[in-house]
């Protein structure tokens, strides 16, 4: 249901690509349902858009 992107800290909303946080509010609607999602046990899928070059091997 949604991507968090670990470098970043972006959250997205799969089904229509809406970034829900950061948001400007934590009042937001979509923040809001994201919240109650993630505190109910949902997972989302994490993706890390570190450069390579960034990337400690």
């Amino acid at each position: 249901m949604y991507t968090l992107d670990i470098h970043t800290g972006i959250v997205i909303r799969d089904i229509d690509g809406k970034q829900v946080a950061p948001c400007q509010s934590a009042e937001d609607p979509d923040f809001v349902i994201y919240q109650k999602w993630a505190n109910s046990g949902g997972e989302p899928t994490i993706v890390d858009s570190t450069p390579i070059s960034d990337q400690v091997i």
